[in-house]
């Protein structure tokens, strides 16, 4: 069993007992591509899976976000990724979803990079999400999204993050 299961088994079962509705979603990305992070250390593309409450009420003094949790795996054999957080959704048919939220990873750690192969230099890593979603009908909506981890060189210098770019699929209960 790799590393990532129990965190997405975890994150997971964080969400469902937050809220008894909410939406779960599958999403295929571009791994390890330059947006924000250098990127190009890994091939393969990152499929995930995940839950997202509905807004909550009880975090209305931020805006009622919803909480979510992920799990992302990589199709070549790379870095296996679970993730948890808080989003917010702005627009109704047409609509912007930032998120932030935690990471963590079963790839390489360490001080240097070496070679060709990702080392993100901490286990656990800042999960930065921007989404542009478009509600297809009142069950399913559709969302471009960017991934970003990385750890703001506050767990040393090595630090080259880790952007995916993709689409997910969403369906609300």
């Amino acid at each position: 069993m790799r590393p990532t299961v129990p965190w997405l088994s975890a994150c997971l079962t964080l969400c469902a007992g937050a809220a008894a509705a909410g939406e779960a979603f599958v999403g295929a990305y571009a791994h390890d591509v330059h947006v924000f992070a250098i990127g190009g250390y890994e091939r393969g593309a990152e499929i995930s899976a995940g839950y997202r409450t509905s807004p909550l009420p009880s975090l209305g003094v931020i805006g009622s976000p919803s909480l979510y949790g992920f799990g992302a795996g990589n199709t070549a054999g790379g870095l296996d990724y679970a993730a948890a957080g808080l989003s917010w959704r702005f627009g109704d048919r047409f609509y912007l979803r930032p998120g932030i939220g935690i990471g963590v990873h079963d790839g390489k750690v360490g001080e240097f990079q070496v070679g060709n192969e990702l080392n993100l230099g901490s286990r656990v890593l800042a999960e930065l999400e921007l989404a542009v979603g478009w509600q297809i009908n009142p069950r399913v909506s559709l969302e471009g999204s960017m991934v970003h981890m990385s750890h703001a060189q506050l767990a040393g210098h090595q630090n080259p993050g880790l952007d995916d770019v993709g689409l997910r699929l969403n369906y609300a209960f």
